[in-house]
Formats: C-alpha cells, sequence, structure tokens
C-alpha cells in the first residue's frame, strides 16, 4: 500500500494543515515529525518531508458511509450488496466512486459490513492545494474512521454505547460506537459553537434511540480551543456523562516533542494507527475506482429479479399519477401488473402503494421502491433534514399493520447543499392470497 519510507498522515483543518510522520515498529508505532503549516503556504510542505506523497484525512460530510447486514452466507453476497450501495443508493455517477468497505464483525449468520464511498470529483476538488503542489494521495481516510481510532485507544474507551464529538476549526465530526461497531456517523462544516452543533448533536442522540442504542456517554475533543466552553453547552441539553476525549499522556508527550503544538492532534493519531497497521478498521477511499466498480454491478447485474425493476416502475407511475402524459388506461395496466406481482410473491399488497405515498412528507424525495422475496418494502430516498424522517417514520408507525425501521440516515453533499441520504424497512401484515 505504502511507498518506500516513513509515511506521514495529513489533515487540512480550516487554515490549518497539520503532518505527522511516524515509523512503524515491531509492536507499534513511533513519531518522527509534527508540525503544522498555513493553508496558503502549502507549497512549502515537500521541503518539509521525505516523500512527496501523504495519507488525506477526509471530511465525513463529503463521503457516504453506512453498515450493512448480509445474511446470506454465499461468497458473492457481499459484492452483491456492494454494487446495490453503488449502483443505487449514492449521490453521484457510478463512474466517479472511489469506495472502500470492511466486514466489521458477524451477528447470528449475519456478516456486518462498513461501506464508504466518495467521488473522485470531491477529493480533486477537497485535495486541490495538495495535489497542485506535487503531491499524491497513498491513501484517502473517512473522518470518521480516524475519530474512531483514536477512541479505541484514548482514556475514555468502552464497549458501551457512546458519542464522540471532535470540533475542528471549520468543521466537526459526530460519531455513535457500541461495542467497537460504528452505529451512526455524520460531518458538517461549522466554526462556531452554537446551535448546528447542538441540533446536530439532538439529532444523533434521537436517531440512536429509536434504533434502541441509548447513549450512556458523551465524549468531546475540540481542536479549536474551545473545549471547555463546547462541553459547557452539551451539558446543557444532556442528561448523561460528559466528558473530554484524553489520549494516553506518554502518547501526546511524545508527539509535542516532535514538535505538535495545541490541540487537535487526535484525528491524525487515529490515522497513524490504521496507515501503521494496528488499526482495528482500514478504510481507503482511493482503494477502489471505475474498474473494480464495474466487476461488482455486473455481479448484481446477473444476479437482480425482474420484479424489483417493474415495481420500481410501477411506483414512479402510481405516485404521479400521469408521467410524461401517461394515460389513466396505461396507469390502470400497471396496477393490474402488481396485481400480478403480488400473487407472484405470495403476498396481498391492496393500497399499499397510495397509503405510503400519502405519508410522505413535502421536503421528502423517494427515489427507489423494492420488494424482497418476503414480502417487505424497502424505501430509499432523501430529506432535507432529518426532521422530514423522522414524520415519515412516525407516520408510517402510526398506520395500522405497518412497522417501519429506518436502516439508516447519512448526511450527504449535493453541490453547495447538505442532505440527508435514508433507507427504510417496511413489513405489513399481509392477508393470505385466495387461490
Amino acid at each position: 500500500m505504502f511507498k518506500s519510507g516513513n509515511p506521514s498522515v495529513l489533515q487540512i483543518d480550516g487554515d490549518t494543515v497539520r503532518v505527522l510522520t511516524v515509523k512503524k515498529n515491531k509492536a507499534d508505532f513511533s513519531m518522527v515529525k509534527a508540525f503544522e503549516i498555513k493553508l496558503g503556504n502549502i507549497s512549502e510542505l515537500p521541503l518539509k518531508l521525505e516523500k512527496k506523497s501523504v495519507s488525506l484525512l477526509f471530511p465525513r460530510e463529503l463521503s457516504v458511509m453506512r453498515t450493512l447486514e448480509i445474511s446470506d452466507e454465499k461468497k458473492e453476497s457481499i459484492p452483491a450488496a456492494i454494487a446495490s450501495e453503488i449502483e443505487d443508493g449514492l449521490p453521484f455517477a457510478k463512474e466517479t466512486v472511489s469506495w472502500d468497505s470492511v466486514v466489521t464483525g458477524k451477528i447470528k449468520n449475519k456478516n456486518s459490513l462498513l461501506f464508504a464511498a466518495t467521488s473522485s470529483g470531491s477529493i480533486n476538488e477537497y485535495a486541490k492545494k495538495l495535489l497542485n503542489s506535487g503531491f499524491s494521495l497513498e491513501t484517502i481516510i473517512p473522518s470518521s474512521i480516524a475519530l474512531y481510532e483514536a477512541f479505541r485507544i484514548s482514556k475514555s474507551y468502552t464497549k458501551e454505547p457512546v458519542l464522540i464529538l471532535a470540533q475542528g476549526n471549520d468543521r466537526v465530526d459526530i460519531i455513535v460506537i457500541e461495542n467497537d461497531v460504528i452505529i451512526a456517523s455524520r460531518g458538517f462544516k461549522t466554526k462556531e459553537i452554537g446551535a448546528e452543533i447542538i441540533d446536530n448533536l439532538k439529532q444523533t442522540l434521537d436517531s440512536v434511540e429509536r434504533g434502541n442504542t441509548p447513549v450512556k456517554k458523551i465524549i468531546i475533543s475540540s481542536g479549536s480551543g474551545k473545549q471547555a466552553e463546547l462541553m459547557e453547552s452539551v451539558k446543557k441539553i444532556s442528561g448523561v456523562i460528559i466528558e473530554e476525549l484524553k489520549l494516553p499522556d506518554a502518547l501526546m508527550s511524545e508527539i509535542k516533542s516532535k514538535g505538535a503544538s495545541g490541540s487537535g492532534w487526535e484525528l491524525l493519531i487515529g490515522m497513524a494507527l490504521m496507515v501503521t497497521g494496528f488499526s482495528k478498521l482500514s478504510l481507503d477511499l482511493s482503494k477502489n475506482t471505475l474498474q473494480k466498480t464495474e466487476k461488482l454491478t455486473a455481479i448484481r447485474f446477473a444476479k437482480r429479479v425482474s420484479y424489483g425493476v417493474v415495481s420500481s416502475m410501477l411506483l414512479l407511475s402510481l405516485s404521479l399519477n400521469l408521467v410524461n402524459g401517461c394515460k389513466r388506461k396505461e396507469v390502470d395496466g400497471l396496477r393490474t401488473e402488481l396485481s400480478t406481482l403480488s400473487v407472484l410473491s405470495g403476498k396481498q399488497w391492496s393500497q399499499t402503494i397510495q397509503v405510503i405515498f400519502k405519508a410522505v412528507p413535502g421536503r421528502l424525495i423517494l427515489s427507489e421502491f423494492n420488494i424482497d422475496s418476503k414480502g417487505d418494502i424497502f424505501l430509499r430516498g432523501n430529506a432535507e433534514t432529518r426532521k422530514e424522517i423522522t414524520v415519515f417514520l412516525d407516520t408510517l408507525n402510526k398506520l395500522r399493520g405497518f412497522k417501519a425501521e429506518l436502516g439508516y440516515a447519512n448526511d450527504i453533499q449535493a453541490g453547495n447543499k447538505q442532505m440527508v441520504q435514508f433507507q427504510m424497512k417496511i413489513q405489513q401484515k399481509y392477508n393470505p392470497v385466495k387461490r
């Protein structure tokens, strides 16, 4: 993975660039050099490093990250699941996708797979100044994963559900971890300790509590020099223990002796664990690009069930009633196709589609509708805020015979606009089809 020489990890934090060079030993790593420069002076960076390649910390808000549960024991199930995410679940074109995945564990014959992806355009735009200075990227590490690794070696480490909030100069990371598994993650840009941080914190807490993961502790790190102010603000809205993210004293003493000043080095230390091979998770957003993606999507195409395509087309037609001048007769024909589809799957669907669409809030858009072999409904879509998703979920669960669960809700960047991409699963009590 890495070129010869000691690896360097780099973080762009507002107008500050932090760099940490490390050396891999047999049982751990040691620090070689740590320093900061201004982003405007990044052209001077090659003079300070052994080689012109670095591992880059990549903001969570510029990527999609989610956990997939894969129940099928067959080897091809994981590639097929990833292909499905790439084709149907990402806000950018398949041709531009850069992604990676890692199996994080197995529970009751289900593989838990952490999947992360971004676009080549997002990478090139974010790293533009670095690339223009003649540097190449050895690895691209999501900020959520770096924070996760820093927590694992911190004094606060526990397997109980915890929320970790790391504030930088112009952005924030939030992750929720339980039993060494990332339950939720989000990132967003902000410079102030105010409503945006508190709102995102509340939304994350509400989301994981709905998933029966009540947070026992909130752990905070601030690289902006406002640790006490941030902790005080969080205390006002939470009834759980609040504490500071503290790394081992020996580690912090070593990094300061190598030139680090101030705060905000936690994510870089998490990255150092990854590039030296001492991390629990390893995700590199530059690892898989178009060639690997095409292989996976070919696998999925071969396995795709035809009625999933039919149901998606049908849903679109019924929701709009008239699409591009579609006649009522054609709509009725599609309704007949749905009836046939229901019999084939051994289920009776009745007025399900109409009921679901009546529950959709105004600022929420459904982009995909699928039915699995059990008759469970899977919805995907985008919303402007998490509030619309919560309203939709609550409305569905108030309907008789419906049980709706949120699969994931991830912040995504669509141009200059931040949105929330989600997936839901709806189980329904069916009446048996009469034959």
